[in-house]
């Protein structure tokens, strides 16, 4: 629950967005599993990992292969 907090309370920061944010969620109760989205109007995650990795990351797919979750939060 901390991670997701976290996630949520910096996404305008990330995001570079004064719009809202939605959040949904959705329990699992056979694998006994809560699983949180986000979702921001903002700027999308490639530009700002292009940006910060001198272009070397400039697919959608490798940015997300090259930022694992642990690492995001």
């Amino acid at each position: 629950m901390n991670h997701f907090l976290e996630v949520f309370s910096n996404i305008h920061l990330h995001a570079h967005t004064k719009d809202p944010v939605f959040a949904c969620g959705q329990y699992y109760p056979s694998k006994n599993l809560l699983k949180f989205t986000l979702v921001d109007l903002g700027v999308g995650f490639l530009e700002p990992i292009s940006n910060f990795t001198k272009n070397q990351i400039n697919e959608a797919e490798k940015a997300i292969l090259w930022a694992p979750l642990d690492k995001l939060i």
